[in-house]
C-alpha cells in the first residue's frame, strides 16, 4: 500500500469503530461555504480497483445526531499567534442547539486550541466552548462540540484559533439547528 493514497488514509482513520467527526463541503473550504457535518461511526469501507480504471472508494456511516448543514466559519493557517475569525451573522439568536466542528492539520504536533464565541452585537464576544488539541502524536485532529438544545446561541458567531510555537491549519464550521 501507499500511505499517500487517500483510500489508505481513510481506511486507517475510519475503520477503528470509534466516533468520527466528518465535515465536508461541495465547493471550497473558504469562509461562508456551505458544509455538511456529522458525528458518526463508520459501518463499512470499500475500495473498488479495476485495472486501468478509476479507483472508487465508498463508505457507510451511522450518525449519532443526524446530518447537519452549516457554514465554514474559519479556514486558514495560524502561525505562532491567536487569530479571530470573521463573524457569521445568523440574523437572530437561536435556541435549537448547534454542532461545532474543527478539522485541524498540525504537522508539528502543537498544543493549540479553537474556540467558538458568540455575540449579540458583533463587538463583545463570549466563549461558548474551547476545543483543545491533543498535540503530541496527532498531526491531524477532528474535534466536535454539541451546543445543547435550549442553550441560547447569539446572533453572531466566530472561531478563534490559537497556534502557539508554530503553524497549525484550522477549518471550523457550525450548523445551527
Amino acid at each position: 500500500t501507499n500511505a499517500d493514497e487517500i483510500h489508505d488514509v481513510f481506511q486507517l482513520a475510519y475503520t477503528n469503530g470509534t466516533n468520527n467527526v466528518v465535515t465536508a463541503t461541495l465547493a471550497s473550504l473558504a469562509y461562508g461555504a456551505d458544509s455538511v457535518m456529522f458525528n458518526a461511526t463508520q459501518t463499512s469501507y470499500n475500495v473498488e480497483v479495476a485495472n486501468g480504471q478509476l479507483i472508487i472508494a465508498s463508505a457507510d456511516f451511522q450518525t449519532q445526531s443526524g446530518v447537519n448543514f452549516g457554514k465554514i466559519i474559519f479556514s486558514a493557517a495560524v502561525n505562532n499567534t491567536t487569530t479571530n475569525g470573521t463573524s457569521l451573522d445568523n440574523s437572530a439568536s437561536s435556541t435549537g442547539g448547534a454542532l461545532f466542528q474543527a478539522q485541524v492539520q498540525n504537522p508539528s504536533e502543537l498544543a493549540g486550541s479553537v474556540k467558538l464565541q458568540h455575540s449579540t452585537n458583533n463587538s463583545t464576544w463570549v466563549d461558548v466552548t474551547t476545543l483543545t488539541l491533543t498535540g503530541a502524536g496527532k498531526k491531524f485532529e477532528a474535534l466536535s462540540y454539541e451546543v445543547a438544545s435550549g442553550t441560547t446561541l447569539n446572533r453572531y458567531v466566530r472561531a478563534v484559533c490559537t497556534a502557539p510555537g508554530g503553524e497549525i491549519t484550522f477549518v471550523a464550521a457550525i450548523a445551527r439547528r
